[in-house]
Parts: structure tokens; sequence; C-alpha cells
């Protein structure tokens, strides 16, 4: 079959389909993701309309993970397309999958997409008339959004691999494509390559590919579960929606907003669901965000946990917590009335192997933390309580200052019993990681170093000595301080509103060190950013619960303060650069902002003032 090439009107199109969607598990292991709904139809079936309503007849699909569901899923479909399938045993990327079909372009200019792409309005025009000029390739950008890596200039793509990502005037490679068939002269015949790489090659030899943006096209990648739903938002124009299969069982009274139910999904009576996604057959009840699944569909270890506990996986529900800053990783499940949260430990961090044995103590000391339900070592699981998501981070925004200050006062109460002398004691004959000192300390400042400090001031080597000595005195203050227990992680989001009690959670780190240090973490948190005199007069309540002189802990308080901000800033950098953490971006001018504060007044760090207000300015600019 020939392609009319005078008009562009292009009869095949390749959709590239076969990844495993690893960004988006576990959902993908029972949906593969060009079988997600958005707004309530397939991706894989929107795309192939598209392409049909374009003149394209011939589609071929290349496939992998999911291999049979999709293709049981789209023969069903009415598209008006004939269909031929591409099955990878081995994953081929992006210019093997085009190698192994070379015989399907038949010569001619063909569509390329991939399949995960949800877009709308697109204009297939704007593609044909840069492609009528000399060029090997019409690639569609977008700008302002993703990750924009592509420099172009005047309309000719320069690189695909800018080096520094999201810079002023780049672009994001949208995954649709207008490509000649000689394409295939820069792609191996034969195993894995992408089709980047060959189109980098092809420009390097001469040829050109063409980049073109669509101003009032609009276009997601379904990469996470974030963009999946931001994807339906983004087509919905902002306007609520909720996406039920037909045979999804609803209980009465349930609430559903921009939430997606899927398939033999069962949801209880009163259920309110808001920016969730019900895998199928997965039971959900109650006040329900982010993603549900049946246990059984969970990948082990995972089953066999809730298996230990006595509950039929096929009847609980798993919910997996957004990542976090450890290795980690953690399950809310659900069964009936019962509920658990699953803590699945890695082997990074040593600390994690305390948790347990960490949570018997404090439970002898009355510190009110989650209750034990099951360890299992090999699984390298553990069982806790489930104390909800009320967390005073999450409380703060809706609390007046009273309601505030009286949960403040609360928790120092906590605290001051945390930090006690006789705690201390009894903290010394118990198994923990090592205490605060001048490893920890120098781990701090190697952390802000390297992870905040080089990449976005971009200081000279004489600033960051000048800045590491005034570091060594902050720790030096430290230094002086009587050990007490230390949560060391003690800040909004690891305090819990459960019952009428504060329940603390993530205390598998704490260690003898400075009381201040938990107090400053509190208090200048940059997930709170509380006013300068509700600080000032909390740090007041802390010494009087803890029977210190307010004069002689300000000076410790404002290195602890300094101290722990420099970590949290080195630990929002290292966050901000992972996909799964990128979110905590945000906190980073909130965190400069608490620790340009924290140095008002402070001797013998200039240095790091100045570093501090140069990346918060850069920080605003951006």
């Amino acid at each position: 079959m020939k392609h009319d090439v005078k008009t562009m009107r292009i009869r095949r199109a390749i959709v590239l389909a076969a990844g495993e969607g690893s960004r988006l598990a576990p959902l993908t292991r029972v949906v593969p993701k060009p079988l997600l709904p958005v707004l309530g139809t397939p991706l894989l079936l929107r795309n192939l309309q598209m392409l049909r309503s374009w003149g394209v007849e011939d589609v071929l699909i290349n496939l992998h993970h999911g291999a049979a569901a999709i293709i049981n899923a789209s023969t069903g479909w009415k598209t008006g397309l004939r269909l031929t399938f591409s099955f990878e045993p081995d994953l081929l990327d992006t210019g093997g999958a085009l190698a192994r079909a070379h015989w399907f372009a038949d010569g001619a200019p063909f569509w390329l997409m991939n399949a995960d792409v949800a877009c709308e309005g697109v204009e297939p025009a704007m593609l044909f008339a840069v492609f009528r000029k000399p060029c090997l390739a019409a690639v569609w950008v977008v700008p302002n959004t993703g990750p924009r890596t592509v420099n172009a200039s005047h309309g000719r793509v320069l690189t695909f691999r800018a080096p520094s990502r999201g810079h002023a005037g780049a672009s994001t490679f949208s995954g649709l494509h207008l490509v000649a068939p000689r394409i295939l002269k820069f792609i191996p015949a034969e195993g894995r390559s992408s089709i980047i790489t060959a189109y980098e090659s092809a420009i390097a030899s001469g040829e050109t590919v063409r980049a073109v943006e669509m101003p009032r096209a609009l276009w997601a990648d379904i990469g996470t579960f974030e963009g999946y739903l931001a994807a339906n938002d983004l087509l919905k124009h902002g306007q609520p929606w909720s996406c039920v299969a037909p045979d999804a069982r609803m209980g009465r009274g349930c609430s559903i907003r921009n939430s997606v139910v899927m398939h033999g999904a069962r949801i209880a009576s009163r259920s309110r669901l808001q920016h969730a996604v019900i895998a199928p057959h997965a039971p959900a009840a109650g006040r329900v965000s982010g993603l549900v699944m049946r246990a059984s569909d969970m990948p082990e270890p995972i089953p066999c946990a809730v298996s230990l506990l006595g509950w039929k996986t096929d009847r609980a529900s798993a919910a997996p917590l957004p990542g976090r800053a450890s290795d980690r990783s953690f399950v809310r499940i659900r069964a009936g009335s019962e509920s658990a949260m699953l803590i699945i430990r890695g082997t990074d961090r040593p600390e994690n192997e305390f948790h347990v044995r960490h949570t018997r103590f404090l439970s002898r000391l009355g510190i009110r933390v989650p209750a034990l339900m099951g360890d299992f070592p090999r699984l390298r699981i553990t069982a806790m309580e489930d104390v909800g998501d009320y967390s005073l981070q999450s409380l703060l925004p809706g609390m007046s200052r009273k309601a505030r200050m009286s949960a403040y006062r609360r928790i120092l109460e906590i605290a001051a019993r945390l930090h006690s002398p006789e705690t201390a004691r009894k903290a010394a004959r118990h198994t923990m990681a090592e205490p605060f000192g001048p490893p920890l300390y120098g781990w701090e400042h190697d952390l802000f170093v390297t992870h905040f400090l080089v990449p976005f001031v971009h200081p000279s080597g004489s600033t960051v000595s000048a800045l590491r000595r005034e570091l060594a005195g902050v720790a030096n203050t430290l230094a002086g301080e009587a050990l007490a227990l230390v949560h060391r992680d003690f800040q909004s989001s690891n305090l819990i509103r459960h019952r009428g009690e504060w329940v603390v959670i993530d205390y598998q780190g704490m260690r003898l060190g400075p009381a201040v240090y938990d107090i400053a973490s509190l208090l200048f948190d940059p997930y709170a950013t509380l006013p300068k005199d509700e600080q000032i007069e909390l740090f007041s309540c802390y010494t009087d619960a803890a029977g210190r002189r307010a004069s002689d802990l300000s000076g410790p308080f404002r290195a602890a303060c300094i101290q722990r901000l420099i970590q949290a800033l080195g630990a929002y950098g290292r966050m901000q650069s992972l996909r799964q953490t990128a979110r905590f971006r945000v906190y980073i001018a909130p965190g400069l902002r608490m620790l340009i504060r924290a140095l008002d007044g402070a001797e013998g760090t200039p240095v790091l003032r100045h570093v501090a207000e140069e990346a918060l300015r850069k920080e605003m600019q951006r």
C-alpha cells in the first residue's frame, strides 16, 4: 500500500506499547499501562481513534508486558483499523522495535507514537507542513512541562539530551513523530536500541530533525501515578471528573471525585474517594486517596505477610504509600474493619533493624507509638497499628493559632519526657544507632554541600572551605551539650493525631544526642513554617517542661536549628533529583527562609548566610 506524500496522508503508524510501566507499579501488574482508562476510555484506544481520524489505516503495535491483555482488548474494539502485533520476548526499546518492524514501513513515511501519551487537539497538519521540507522526521515537542531536555534552533533539533534539564527555551519530546523510512539506516538491525540514539547519529551525519510546537494541543505523559491522575485533570480542563467501570460495585452514598474505579472493584457504602485509583477487583472503604489494590495482586512478600496476619489476601486491600527518603516502603492493608501498616525494610540502612526494639522500648517509657501487630524478619516486614494520616503537617493549615499552640505544647511535653535524664540513663543500655558526634555532624555537612550547595549555588572551592569551617563551629557548640535520647526526625510529618493522642512515628533512627536538635526539628520545620513569635513562645514552653533555663539553651538551640536545616536542605536537594521524590523540591524555599531566620544575630556564619540568601534568590527565580 502506497502513501500519498504530496497530500501527506499517512496510512501507517507504529504504536509503542511494550514498556513494563515500572514507575506505575504495582498497578501495572494487573493493568498494562496502555489499557489504563483516561476519562473512561483506555489510553491505547484513545490514540488509535486519533490516528484513524488522521486517515491511518494500518497500525503495528509492539508488545511485551501484558501482551495478551492488550491483544484481547484491542481486537475487540471497533476502530476501523487493521492491527498487527509485534511481540518482543526481550524488550528492544524504541529503536529496536522499529528495526524489528522494518517491513511494516513499506518504504514511506509513517507515524510513530508512544502508547502512554495522553493528548488532545493535536494538529497533524503542523507536522505535515515541516515534514514537506527536507527532513528525516518531524517531532512534536511541548514547552513548559515535563523534563524539557530538547534544544532546538529555528525549528531544528540540536540535541534531545540537554545537559541541564528544564532550562529556558528547552522543550519536552512528546513521543509523537512523523518519520521517514530512511531512519532505519541509523538503527542497528538487531538488538536493543533507542530512537533518540538513531536521531543523534542522523543529526551528526547531516540529517535534519524538525521540532514542532502546538500551542493549542494538550499533552500529558502517564509515567507515574500522579501523572496518571493529572492527565485526567488536564483533559477535563480542570473540571471535576470520575471514571467508574460498568461492573464496579458501588455502595450507597459514595462520593467520588477525580478518581478511577476499575472493573470488579467493590466500594463500601458511604466511602469518599478523592484522587484515588481502585484497581480491578479491589475492595475499598472509608476515606480513600491514592492507589488501592487487592492484596493478592501485590508483589511478594506482601501477600505472605497479610496471610501471616490471618487475613484473606483476596478480600484484603493494599494501598502503597508515596515514596519517602529511605529504603523502606509502606503499605496500608485493610480487611473489613481491621487495618494495619506494613513496613517493608530495605538493607541500605542498619538503623531499620532497630524499629521493633525501639517500638517496645518507647512503649515502656509511656511514649505513644503505633502498636506492634506482627514482625516477620525473614520477609523483612513489620506490621504496625494503623494510626491514620492526620499528621501535624496535614492538620496545620486548618488550625487556629490557639489550636496550633495547644497541639505544640502537648507535643513538647512528649519531647521533654523523651529527653529527660532518666530516659537517657535507660537509653544508654538500649541498642541503637551511634550517638551524635563528629562523624554524624560531618555526614550532615557533606549531605548539604554535595546535594544542595554545589548544584544549587555553584560556589567556589574557597567558599566551600570557608563554609565547612563555619559548620565545624556549629557542630562544636552542639558537642558541648549533654546527651539525651533524641528522635532525630522530630518534625510535623512524624507526629500523627489518632483518637485524641499524638502518636510518634519514624523513630528507627533515634539515638543519644543534644535534645535541642529535636526541638529545632519541630520548631524550625520547613513543612510547618511557624511564625517567629510562636517559635519563641514554644521554645520557652519546652524549656519550662524540661526544667531548663532558656538562656542556657538559646545558643545551642540556634546551633541546632542551623545544623538541622542544612541537613534538611541536603536531603531535599537529593530527593528532588529523584523522580519518585521530586515533590520535595517545594520545601527548599521554606527551608532556606527558616535557615536565614536561624542565622539572624548568629556570629561566625557570614558565608553560610550569604549562600543561603543566594540560594533563595535563585530558587525564587525558577
